[in-house]
């Protein structure tokens, strides 16, 4: 059994590495969903609005996609197009290392710090995280993706992603940046949300903070339901992220203040900072 208290982290090495070829599925009209991916972070990768997407797939819920779920993909009037649209290039965000942590099923789970110093909300933030050999072979990749929508300036993400590796195999993690979009219309689908009342417990070991506050919701024309997300992130005395957890919150209607508890574990090492991004959105019905 791995102690996570002691585990040691893989970390991304320069090696001379090459990813397989990118193209269309097997089907061009359609997109499988893999592990991580979401209908927006879809929709940037082929160059269409978030809502085209939602008008050629009526039964899909953007909030809970599946592994290998089909996504038709529209062309610029809706119908579908033969050919994959380029990946938009993404806005420059600095990229931190990868850090690799086993886990108790034998697993690791792999984080990388994006932080936003463009000076401009960014949106449809993922990259990808592939695995290599000592030797450069590919062994694997999975796509990380934020669940809060938008990056404000000076702030930074942090984001994981799972891989099912033997946990005495050497392997080397490397992270690209796949999107990064700058925000348009925020305050449209951003309600103004802060923290108050915060209190922080943490255990004498700093394996473990637990969060516990009220969220204050600024008063709005909106009345419909909100989503709230509230991310909170551990980085230990070298400023490398070793601690992910996230909360969301579906709300009917909004009322505030709204009382939230969040617990963050260590995945290796102590938890000597932490970051928390918190967000609120309406939560719109697209079926």
């Amino acid at each position: 059994m791995t102690d996570q208290s002691e585990a040691t982290p893989t970390r991304s090495k320069n090696i001379q590495a090459t990813l397989p070829p990118t193209g269309p599925t097997a089907t061009p009209f359609v997109h499988i969903v893999q592990q991580g991916e979401t209908l927006l972070g879809i929709a940037i990768r082929y160059g269409v609005t978030l809502d085209e997407l939602l008008l050629v797939n009526p039964g899909v819920d953007p909030r809970i996609l599946s592994v290998s779920q089909e996504i038709s993909i529209p062309g610029p009037s809706g119908e579908p197009i033969d050919f994959l649209l380029p990946t938009p290039t993404a806005m420059p965000l600095t990229l931190g290392n990868v850090f690799c942590y086993p886990t108790l099923g034998g697993t690791n789970r792999c984080l990388v710090k994006i932080t936003n110093m463009l000076g401009l909300d960014v949106e449809g933030i993922s990259a990808n995280i592939s695995m290599f050999d000592p030797d450069g072979v590919f062994l694997g990749q999975s796509q990380a993706n934020t669940l809060t929508r938008v990056l404000p300036p000076g702030r930074a993400t942090v984001l994981d992603a799972t891989f099912q590796f033997d946990t005495s195999q050497s392997f080397c993690p490397q992270a690209e940046l796949v999107s990064a979009v700058q925000v348009s219309n925020l305050d449209s689908r951003q309600i103004s949300v802060d923290l108050s009342n915060l209190k922080i417990n943490r255990s004498s070991d700093r394996q473990l903070y637990q969060f516990e506050g009220l969220i204050d919701i600024e008063e709005v024309d909106y009345t419909g339901a909100v989503i709230i997300t509230v991310q909170v992130f551990g980085y230990n005395n070298e400023a490398e992220p070793n601690g992910l957890n996230t909360l969301q919150i579906e709300l009917e209607s909004i009322t505030s203040p709204i009382p939230f508890e969040l617990s963050l574990f260590s995945l290796g090492g102590d938890i000597a900072d932490f970051e928390i991004l918190l967000e609120a959105q309406p939560l719109i019905d697209f079926e």
